[in-house]
């Protein structure tokens, strides 16, 4: 049957199987596994939740001041020429370099986070680490918009293999000093896993939303591994109905 067929083309045990029809039985328990990994992976994402309340702020920044009301209109009037280039008025996330009439970055779009604004802004405030001058952080119609400080420069990754030994070294002092006075940044609530203002976190490496704040480490490493051990082991079965066997102990050279 197909799925007997399939279970050995990956211990790669089968030649070229003719295909043929699955029986009701087969059928039967091909949705009934499925449905059962439907529900866990609805339940895993549970795991994201907050396991804490988070903290009510905004990230909002001069988004009515009457100061930055020229550089919230040029910056929506810059977004609206890109949508009729794009032929699409809606984007996720877009990032444009205007050297006229002032030299800034416009971040903007639905997915643009603006308490990267708000992050910038306190690092500026409490260390000495050169980041971008936020000059406005606001939202119009569902789309967010921050505009920035321009600062020229060139990318460490686009330069490295020009650079001296003693150039090297000294930029990694640089970093050095960097990372350790963000680690000096006192905790905003000591034995939780947040965000600097107490909320939701963001790792685009792990998820494109945001998860959590965690009341404690075991609550994020929970969320981490998805609940994969508080969940039913229904992830086994799948393995042992196609494998044959459950592939977690596979090990270097063991498939056959």
């Amino acid at each position: 049957m197909v799925l007997s067929n399939l279970k050995l083309m990956l211990q790669g045990k089968s030649k070229s199987p003719k295909p043929s029809l699955p029986n009701t039985s087969e059928l039967s328990d091909a949705h009934e596994l499925t449905d059962d990994l439907s529900s866990n992976i609805l339940e895993a994402h549970n795991f994201a939740a907050p396991t804490m309340e988070s903290t009510k702020i905004t990230h909002l920044y001069r988004e009515t001041s009457s100061a930055t009301r020229h550089l919230r209109l040029y910056a929506r009037f810059l977004a609206s020429l890109q949508g009729l280039r794009r032929r699409d008025p809606i984007a996720r996330r877009e990032v444009l370099r205007v050297n006229f009439p002032i030299r800034v970055v416009i971040k903007y779009g639905t997915d643009i986070r603006l308490s990267e604004a708000s992050t910038l802004r306190f690092l500026a405030k409490t260390t000495s680490i050169p980041v971008p001058k936020i000059y406005c952080a606001f939202e119009h119609k569902g789309t967010n918009f921050i505009m920035m400080e321009y600062m020229k420069g060139e990318t460490i990754r686009d330069v490295w293999n020009e650079l001296s030994p003693a150039i090297r070294t000294e930029l990694l002092q640089q970093l050095k000093g960097h990372f350790e006075e963000l680690r000096n940044i006192p905790h905003p609530r000591p034995g939780t896993i947040c965000a600097l203002d107490g909320g939701p976190l963001i790792d685009r490496r792990i998820v494109d939303d945001e998860f959590g704040p965690f009341a404690n480490e075991k609550d994020f490493n929970n969320f981490l591994r998805c609940g994969i051990n508080e969940i039913d082991n229904n992830l086994s079965n799948f393995d042992q109905y196609y494998f044959g066997q459950d592939i977690s102990v596979w090990g270097p050279g063991s498939r056959s």
